[in-house]
């Protein structure tokens, strides 16, 4: 067992992290509608 997750699990858990914040953020202006 890992005390600390392995460096390609924890990459893969940040880029999915990101996928959710554009996927929001870009949902987000389209419901303001500022286009950036």
């Amino acid at each position: 067992m890992y005390a600390i997750p392995p460096l390609c699990l924890l990459k893969q858990q940040y880029n999915i992290l990101i996928i959710r914040y554009k996927v929001y953020f870009s949902s987000f202006s389209n419901v303001t509608g500022v286009n950036r």
